[in-house]
């Protein structure tokens, strides 16, 4: 068996109608599955929003920002807040460039959205 884990550990609290999921390890293909049905679900079911606490989430791939997107898609038709907090800046950058930078709110302290990329010197 390999020294590395794929699983993801997922934590889960309301929060006075507010579903709280914290995320820690790497959101890949391998096992995004993992987390995507608890978030639809609280997006399906929470009263007051869905908060995704990203800061022990070092990465995410295109597969985890189609998942956050179906989850914004179900929270929006609720009426509902979807709110990823705290990611880390290369989770950050990849939400920026994949158009859900609107989605993402940031603790005092954390990290702010990545300056746009400079042009190729010629």
């Amino acid at each position: 068996m390999p020294a590395w884990s794929y699983a993801l550990a997922i934590a889960v609290r309301n929060d006075h109608g507010v579903a709280c999921l914290a995320v820690r390890g790497e959101m890949d293909y391998d096992n995004v599955d993992e987390l995507r049905p608890t978030l639809l679900f609280c997006c399906r079911t929470a009263h007051r929003g869905v908060t995704v606490d990203l800061r022990h989430v070092p990465f995410v791939d295109a597969g985890s920002i189609g998942m956050f997107a179906d989850a914004y898609r179900v929270a929006w038709r609720r009426g509902i807040p979807l709110r990823l907090a705290n990611p880390g800046h290369t989770v950050t950058r990849a939400l920026v460039i994949a158009g859900l930078g609107r989605l993402m709110s940031h603790a005092e302290g954390a990290p702010t959205p990545p300056p746009a990329p400079r042009p190729a010197r010629r």
